[in-house]
C-alpha cells in the first residue's frame, strides 16, 4: 500500500538519500551529506513542503514545493520544484499520487496554482504533467547564473 505523507524531520536520512539519486539524475555528483544539510534547513526552517510516498515503511518518492508571489494577480502560487519516484517504484501511480497530494494543498490553501519546469529531457515528467492538467505556458523562462559560484 502506497501512503503519502507530510515529510518530518524524522525521516531525514532516507529523503536525503532519494533526493541525492534524484540530483544525480539531473547530473549533479553525488552530495549525500550536502543533500541531508540542505533539507533540514528547509524543512526547520519551513521554507519548503515536502511530501513523501511510502511503501511498507521505506520513502520511495518526494515531493518539493516552495510558495512564491505573484504581483499581477497579487495570489501565493506554488512552485513544483522536485519531484522524485525511485526507478524500481516507477509506474505505479505514485508521480500522480504526490502530484494530486500538491493540488490538494494547492487548493486547500487558495493558492493560484502550481508551476513547474522540468528538463526538455525529461521524459517521464514530460509524459506525466501534461496527463495531470499542466500546461505549457507562452513565457520566455531567463536565468542568470552568478559567475562567482561557478
Amino acid at each position: 500500500m502506497i501512503q503519502i505523507r507530510s515529510a518530518q524531520i524524522e525521516d531525514l536520512p532516507e529523503l536525503a538519500k532519494l533526493f541525492d539519486l534524484y540530483r544525480i539524475f539531473y547530473g549533479r555528483s553525488s552530495e549525500p551529506d550536502a543533500c541531508r544539510q540542505f533539507l533540514e534547513a528547509r524543512l526547520s526552517k519551513a521554507q519548503a513542503i515536502i511530501f513523501v510516498a511510502e511503501v511498507e515503511s521505506q520513502l520511495v518518492g518526494f515531493v518539493l514545493n516552495y510558495l512564491q508571489y505573484s504581483s499581477v494577480s497579487m495570489n501565493q502560487f506554488m512552485v513544483l520544484n522536485d519531484l522524485y519516484v525511485v526507478n524500481e517504484f516507477r509506474n505505479r501511480g505514485i508521480g500522480k499520487l504526490l502530484i494530486d497530494v500538491v493540488k490538494e494543498n494547492c487548493q486547500q490553501n487558495q493558492h493560484k496554482g502550481i508551476q513547474l519546469e522540468t528538463a526538455k529531457k525529461n521524459e517521464p515528467g514530460n509524459h506525466l504533467y501534461p496527463k495531470e492538467g499542466f500546461r505549457l505556458v507562452e513565457y520566455n523562462f531567463y536565468f542568470w547564473e552568478n559567475p562567482k559560484l561557478l
